[in-house]
Parts: structure tokens; C-alpha cells; sequence
């Protein structure tokens, strides 16, 4: 289910995903090993690179 998530679009080739759960955005990379959890905000905003850093 993971790898089936919409790819972030403000990254495009980034290779991050996100799940959009009760209005919140949570956006993730995935490993071989493990799920990566980079930030959770409010779904209406849009992510800015800058966040991730």
C-alpha cells in the first residue's frame, strides 16, 4: 500500500510520497529496509523544499 501512494508533487523526482489522512499530509521516503517519516503538516499547504532540510 505504501508504494501505491501519490508521489509529492511539489518534488517531482524526488521519489517521496504522501498519504493524506484526516487532513493532515504526511510525506515519506521509502527504503529497502524502512518507512522514512519526513514531516507531517496540514493537508492545505503546500510543501516547500526547504522544509525537508
Amino acid at each position: 500500500m505504501l508504494r501505491r501512494a501519490a508521489l509529492v508533487p511539489e518534488l517531482p523526482g524526488s521519489g517521496l510520497r504522501e498519504v493524506i489522512h484526516r487532513g493532515y499530509r504526511l510525506i515519506y521516503r521509502l527504503t529497502s529496509r524502512h518507512v522514512e517519516i519526513l514531516t507531517v503538516f496540514e493537508g492545505r499547504r503546500r510543501l516547500r523544499a526547504d522544509e525537508l532540510t
